[in-house]
């Protein structure tokens, strides 16, 4: 069996990301709630920035729409 590597999935800019900018009174981030998969998290609680687990990432980009930020964005490998 032929696995082919994954070419696009989710990805935070990190100077961008602030929980605390999107929920000022909670620091839950709106992609967190987002993502219908459940592939992007706050691992260490509120008001941190999330993490994608990319490889799960399943390209619905919901999380995208989701960030008033702007801070998360598709990424391309291979091209």
């Amino acid at each position: 069996m032929n696995f082919q590597a994954k070419k696009t999935f989710a990805t935070i800019d990190y100077h961008s990301c602030s929980p605390g900018n999107c929920d000022p009174e909670n620091g839950i981030c709106a992609a967190v709630d987002a993502c219908s998969h459940k592939v992007i998290k706050q691992m260490d609680g509120p008001f941190e920035q999330p993490m994608i687990f990319q490889h799960l990432c399943q390209g619905c980009w919901e999380c995208i729409d989701a960030c008033p930020l702007a801070a998360i964005y598709i990424k391309r490998l291979g091209s």
